[in-house]
């Protein structure tokens, strides 16, 4: 059904705009309530001003009609009270008086009044009057509301605009542009020489060139720092432009404070860049700056020297002394080492200056733990380096006070130098790092070039490195069993798997040579997968084949440790090669589990809860600690070889290993002693009730097949 409405209803649908008339004489009351009525307005009345007053505090009028001469208060007084009402700021008030009332208007427009109609009162065009008087206050009401609001945008921005005259040297700034500026609003002309003279003299020509480009037709920015008259220093960003570039008369444009933001970002780039410790740069800046060096060398053929340098002993005196002490020792070698490669040379705290300051300065920087670097530049020959080395080298020699004691402190020094030991970043690192390592090895505290038998080793081990991953893409790599006997039963209660290399020409690679290898390069990850999967799948064979439940123990690397998939890896190879999970057991060393506790305690609670056991390898060659043996869910418990192969005939190692074997069995845990090679060994060991020997007494690793058979025959000992 179609709905029509008429004008009239339109009109009733719409609220109408009130007008209050306040004027004692009837008669004109009703003349000009009609007339009002007529233009499309509610009217309200009052013969006074106090009934007037009273009406606005009930309802207030969209505009107040008012007759400058009541019976209970003069015009003025009405205005100020009417004014003083909180909704009655912005109302418009129209006083009606006598044509050649001067003094009246302007007592009444003084007094708030917004305008005034003079009598007698065109009742025909009243309505458009006032209409055009409500028009005008709302428009009036809106700009003052925009101020407000730009006001307050720009107080909540740390911006203002400013418009500058630059014939007459004037500038017209906002009212947030003397806050920023810390001062009074001024004249233009004052306020142009107070910005002249607060710029920082060092960005005066980059102000220049933006006012430059502005005046062409480009859109300038420019950062500026400026001095306060109370002396504080602010950073501005000024932006800049022209509407008429042709003049070359005036700018126009805004000015932000960013100088928080600034220290937002320094203190970010702090965190980001430099060690929170000693304050040097740290590894990310290093490689920064070194980059920079690098292309400064090749452009202008120079060399650059990186030296690794190390601690020697860090760690013991850490440990023994507390962390705090530790960070004192490497704020007072850091400081030494400043001086030995002169201060001045430094990297510059602001490595957004990276590219035009750094490519000539000596950088300095600490790369974590004990390990600093050192970027000489410039070199002309190797005798610039030893004076450095030597310097170094000697400034720890004078000991520090540390918790009240002496510590003596000597550094291993590596270097390797650009571009003849290595044209990228990481490899003059690694090969500076491998001829430190040198060092640690001929005794430490010294100095080693990256030579050309390290640099033989180095190819030698990135070739390996391709060789290794060729192996395990091509099934090159393959198990060892060696066997777990148990001490009173004499028969093989379970294996250890070992991952051996069987290369096609160089034929059986040692372990030794190939798993740093792994480990450094991140192919310990999948190999170790393939082991455990391999391993579960043996076992699965032999118990098929129908030789009973056995134990299959893979060693985990801290490698393997650490990687946020390992669990879930485990899982999935439960399920494909369907073990049972009691019979898979993981073999850890105490450095693993001490190299962050908290994580390992969490992923042992998990394997535990998905029933594997946890055996811990080599014990008494790392902590030892009796706590972690309370703590962590450990099934199983190995005495390292070294503790072994002296018994019975050494006491002190015979003590040992009956202190160790009592211990695993107070805390409930079962003892397997390795390396064990003779008989005098076993039966040593099987009087302390040590429950399960390893050692090639019984048998070597073996593959698979030679390791099937050691199931079936018991063993014997005479």
């Amino acid at each position: 059904m179609a709905i029509h409405l008429s004008h009239q209803g339109l009109q009733q649908m719409t609220q109408l705009e009130t007008i209050m008339i306040v004027d004692p004489d009837t008669h004109t009351r009703v003349l000009m309530q009609e007339s009002i009525s007529n233009a499309s307005f509610d009217v309200i009345t009052a013969d006074s001003g106090r009934q007037g007053l009273d009406l606005c505090g009930e309802q207030m009028p969209s505009l107040i009609l008012m007759n400058f001469h009541l019976p209970d208060m003069d015009g003025i007084t009405f205005c100020r009270n009417f004014r003083d009402m909180v909704t009655g700021k912005d109302i418009p008030l129209v006083i009606v008086t006598e044509g050649d009332d001067v003094e009246v208007i302007k007592l009444a427009y003084d007094s708030g009044a917004t305008d005034f109609i003079v009598k007698p009162v065109n009742r025909e065009l009243l309505g458009h009057r006032l209409r055009y008087i409500l028009r005008a206050s709302k428009a009036m009401r809106s700009a003052r509301t925009n101020e407000r609001l730009l006001a307050e945008a720009q107080r909540i921005a740390r911006m203002g605009n400013w418009t500058w005259d630059l014939c007459n040297e004037e500038m017209y700034v906002s009212g947030e542009i003397c806050r920023i500026f810390g001062v009074p609003m001024a004249s233009p002309c004052v306020f142009h020489q107070l910005f002249v003279n607060a710029v920082h003299e060092h960005d005066k020509q980059a102000l220049d060139q933006a006012i430059e480009r502005a005046l062409s037709g480009e859109t300038s920015d420019v950062e500026l720092r400026i001095r306060r008259p109370n002396g504080l220093e602010r950073t501005l960003i000024v932006h800049a432009e022209s509407n008429a570039p042709a003049s070359k008369k005036y700018l126009l444009g805004t000015m932000q404070d960013i100088t928080d933001r600034k220290k937002a970002d320094e203190a970010i780039r702090k965190l980001a860049f430099y060690d929170q410790v000693t304050g040097l740069p740290n590894r990310t800046l290093f490689r920064e700056h070194l980059n920079v060096a690098m292309h400064h060398a090749n452009r202008h053929g120079k060399k650059i020297a990186v030296l690794f340098l190390d601690l020697d002993n860090f760690k013991r005196i850490n440990d023994s002394l507390g962390h705090v002490a530790g960070d004192q020792l490497l704020q007072e070698v850091s400081s030494r080492l400043k001086q030995s490669i002169r201060a001045t040379d430094i990297a510059s705290a602001d490595c957004s200056h990276a590219q035009s300051n750094d490519a000539n300065k000596h950088t300095l920087a600490r790369l974590g733990g004990d390990e600093f670097t050192v970027m000489l530049v410039d070199l002309n020959n190797e005798k610039q380096i030893n004076i450095v080395s030597n310097r170094i080298l000697e400034s720890l020699h004078e000991p520090f006070m540390l918790a009240g004691n002496r510590v003596v402190v000597t550094s291993s020094i590596g270097i390797a130098i650009y571009p003849e030991d290595g044209e990228e970043i990481d490899t003059l690192l690694k090969h500076a790092d491998a001829a430190m390592y040198q060092v640690k090895s001929s005794g430490r505290n010294g100095v080693f070039f990256y030579d050309d038998e390290l640099r033989r080793q180095s190819q030698n081990r990135i070739q390996l490195e391709g060789e290794l991953y060729h192996a395990l893409e091509h099934d090159e790599m393959t198990l060892f069993y060696q066997p777990k006997v148990s001490a009173k039963h004499l028969h093989v209660s379970g294996f250890e798997a070992l991952v051996r290399w069987i290369h096609p020409e160089k034929g059986m690679i040692p372990p030794l040579e190939f798993i740093a290898v792994a480990e450094d390069s991140g192919l310990i990850i999948p190999m170790g997968k393939w082991v455990i999967k391999t391993a579960c799948r043996q076992h699965q064979t032999w118990l098929e084949a129908g030789f009973g439940p056995i134990s299959i123990s893979v060693n985990l690397s801290c490698h393997q440790f650490s990687d946020r998939k390992l669990l879930h890896a485990v899982r999935d190879i439960l399920e494909e090669t369907g073990i049972e999970p009691k019979y898979l057991e993981f073999e850890i060393t105490e450095s693993v589990l001490m190299e962050d506790a908290d994580t390992a305690m969490l992923v042992l609670g998990e394997m535990k809860k998905m029933g594997m056991k946890i055996s811990i390898d080599d014990f008494g060659t790392g902590y030892s600690s009796m706590a972690y043996l309370k703590h962590f869910p450990i099934d199983v418990l190995k005495v390292d070889r070294s503790f072994i192969m002296d018994i019975p005939d050494d006491d002190r190692e015979a003590t040992i290993t009956t202190a160790i074997i009592k211990l695993a069995h107070a805390l409930n845990l079962v003892v397997v002693a390795e390396g064990v090679e003779n008989a005098e060994q076993l039966h040593f060991l099987s009087a302390l009730k040590c429950d399960q020997i390893q050692g090639y007494f019984f048998s070597p690793p073996v593959p698979a097949e030679k390791a099937e058979k050691l199931i079936k025959v018991p063993f014997t000992v005479r």
